[in-house]
């Protein structure tokens, strides 16, 4: 599970790596950008239209990569919410381990009545809850 683990996570920084822009919002402004230079005719010829026009493409297909890094990272952070840690495996262990009182079943708290409106709360064993 480890070794899976680690497999994910360095796809996930690989990928990560890979791309200029971490939203997609940044992604369609700088689309914008270009679009506006093309329409204003600021290229000084055809090539560097066609070049603005290949990275236009370009950007529009790292949108979907964008969106499949975004939701591999929205993944992996709710796995690592619901991850044991050895703490909580070792308390298990140990609840596991401790004999049941009475040998049947837990103890439940139970309120016993002391005097004079006072009550004392203590542990009854399941034999003998009334």
């Amino acid at each position: 599970m480890t070794q899976s683990r680690q497999a994910q996570q360095k796809s996930l920084q690989d990928l990560r790596r890979s791309l200029k822009f971490e939203d997609v919002g940044q992604v369609e402004s700088r689309v914008q950008e270009l679009e506006a230079m093309i329409e204003q005719g600021q290229c000084a010829n055809l090539r560097e239209e066609k070049a603005l026009m290949q990275e236009i493409k370009q950007l529009n297909a790292t949108k979907a990569v964008i969106v499949q890094y975004q939701s591999q990272k929205a993944g992996q952070s709710d796995d690592s919410e619901t991850k044991v840690t050895p703490r909580h495996r070792a308390a298990r262990a140990r609840a596991r381990a401790r004999p049941a009182a009475c040998g049947r079943g837990r103890r439940r708290p139970a309120l016993v009545p002391r005097g004079a409106g006072s009550v004392l709360l203590f542990l009854v064993p399941p034999r003998f809850r009334v």
